[in-house]
């Protein structure tokens, strides 16, 4: 069937009177190529979102002529959309066309559509829909003719309908019911599964790729020994005409489905997965151990060990670094509290002084064992320089340390918290210097 003869099917449909789509795909799932502009992707969670604006906002959108609403001027409209959906294959549109634009459909002086949209400055995703216009200048590329490409108005449904009548195929869940975006100018007959629109077979790669899915089980579940025969059937007749050998059941050079399971099964066992793991699971463990496995010689150089170093070596080293870290974390603890009753003893012996030498009274000593703590020089430095104020009390007793075992008093309980130290570690290195003394 020649090119200029699907040409000319579709003028004559059109001049039959054939008439504009009550639903028609506004936009396909995938990546989307712009006129003069960067191309975008639009995944489902984006068309969802859209949906959802629209239902929110309880309008309905308008479609114009060339975009007239957006100059301020008149701007008739072309239609209403009335609903929008999200379909396996893209976002479609419920309309209401006028009856100026159904004539300029029909006589094909209006072909094709444009969406003005928001779209996301930094990720080109689309945020909201504004209107739709007719033009015969679309600023998205590969876009369908409203009229006769897009079926004459057939509801897709009732279409893929007419398939499973035709093919003996039932409708199937989580099928199809328009060509996916990529595969939209695969023929019928290059599909395996024509009703739902799986397993397209352009070409001999893709026919390779159509019978090895097929041969998983779990892709055979919703199909009955009928329908699996014909899609078989299907499959060998493109194999036959791409130039593909299939032998034993199996296309040559793919494993045996019991082949495969044994295969699967030892990879969970490698990659310690549950049984149930999906294969995109399956696949991101084995990308984790070869990015470990090319990182290998690096941490070894890190860990200073031969770059042939197993993977016990690796762990081995590792293990010892970090228990290396928690002794250096409980050396460091002990200086801490160690530091701490120096400068607590430090403390009260300048206290001590200043009260012998005259340059303090007794009423002034928690005030002067508070500034000590924070800094003993600068307060021995401070003593010195201050004149004296009373009788020296060189005669004043000692002030006795805490007995080994007391419990920690006031001053010592606010030397912890401020240092953030564990009380019972610091009574404990109290306790060690008081004995050693």
């Amino acid at each position: 069937m020649t090119k200029n003869f699907l040409e000319m099917v579709e003028i004559l449909g059109a001049q039959a009177g054939e008439a504009p789509p009550e639903w028609f795909r506004l936009l396909p799932l995938g990546e989307v190529r712009a006129v003069n502009r960067p191309s975008f992707s639009v995944d489902r969670a984006a068309l969802e979102r859209l949906v959802a604006a629209f239902r929110e906002r309880g309008n309905d959108l308008v479609i114009d002529y060339e975009h007239q609403t957006m100059t301020g001027e008149q701007a008739p409209a072309a239609g209403w959309i009335k609903d929008l959906e999200v379909r396996d294959d893209g976002l479609w549109a419920k309309v209401e066309w006028t009856a100026k634009a159904r004539e300029y459909l029909q006589n094909r002086e209006y072909r094709y559509f444009s969406p003005v949209m928001q779209m996301n400055k930094e990720t080109g995703a689309p945020l909201a829909l504004y209107h739709v216009g007719l033009t015969n200048f679309p600023a998205i590329n590969d876009l369908p003719a409203l009229v006769a490409k897009m079926g004459g108005g057939d509801d897709p449904k009732a279409a893929q309908q007419d398939r499973a009548k035709k093919y003996g195929i039932g409708v199937k869940d989580g099928g199809h019911v328009t060509k996916p975006g990529e595969w939209a100018q695969v023929p019928d007959a290059q599909f395996a599964d024509p009703v739902n629109y799986r397993y397209p077979m352009p070409d001999h790669d893709q026919c390779q790729a159509a019978w090895s899915y097929w041969n998983h089980p779990k892709n055979q579940e919703q199909y009955t020994p009928e329908e699996r025969g014909s899609i078989e059937k299907r499959i060998r007749a493109r194999a036959k005409a791409v130039g593909m050998t299939i032998t034993q059941g199996t296309q040559a050079g793919t494993p045996a489905p019991q082949e495969a399971r044994a295969m699967k099964n030892r990879l969970l066992g490698v990659l310690a997965l549950k049984a149930e793991a999906t294969d995109d699971e399956i696949f991101a463990a084995l990308q984790a151990k070869l990015a470990l496995a090319g990182a290998l010689p690096e941490i070894c150089q890190v860990l200073a060990l031969k770059a042939d170093a197993t993977v016990g070596e690796v762990i081995g080293a590792i293990k010892g670094l970090k228990d290396g870290q928690d002794r250096l974390q409980t050396v460091e603890t002990k200086l801490a509290s160690l530091t701490a009753v120096s400068v607590e003893r430090d403390s009260q012996e300048a206290v001590e002084a200043a009260l012998k030498a005259g340059k303090a009274v007794p009423a002034e000593k928690e005030y002067l064992l508070k500034e000590a703590r924070a800094d003993v020089a600068a307060f021995k430095a401070r003593m010195e320089a201050r004149p004296v104020i009373g009788p020296p009390l060189s005669e004043l007793p000692k002030q006795p340390g805490p007995e080994k075992g007391a419990a920690l008093d006031a001053g010592e309980l606010a030397v912890c918290k401020q240092l953030g130290l564990d009380p019972n570690n610091f009574k404990a290195t109290r306790d060690q210097m008081a004995g050693a003394q």
